[in-house]
């Protein structure tokens, strides 16, 4: 099992104020997309992605991952962290 400061109580707490939706990845990345396309999304020292363009970005890394042969993934719990 990971650590988190996952607690019961944030969860609810985050919840309740509307933090945190019952929506899945896709459901927020697509919202997000289509009200604020041309927002930032991801800004690191060398790239800022829109809204739009990180949708693009990760349906091409899906159809990608598709025509490879990956379809039904099983869904993993995370990555290590770099120089873990």
């Amino acid at each position: 099992m990971m650590d988190t400061a996952l607690t019961d109580e944030r969860i609810r707490e985050s919840t309740r104020n509307g933090w945190w939706r019952n929506e899945t990845l896709e459901t927020h990345l697509d919202r997000w997309a289509s009200v604020r396309p041309r927002k930032t999304a991801v800004l690191d020292a060398q790239r800022r992605y829109t809204w739009a363009e990180l949708a693009r970005a990760v349906e091409r890394v899906a159809f990608g991952l598709a025509a490879s042969g990956v379809l039904h993934a099983r869904p993993s719990n995370g990555l290590p962290r770099a120089g873990a």
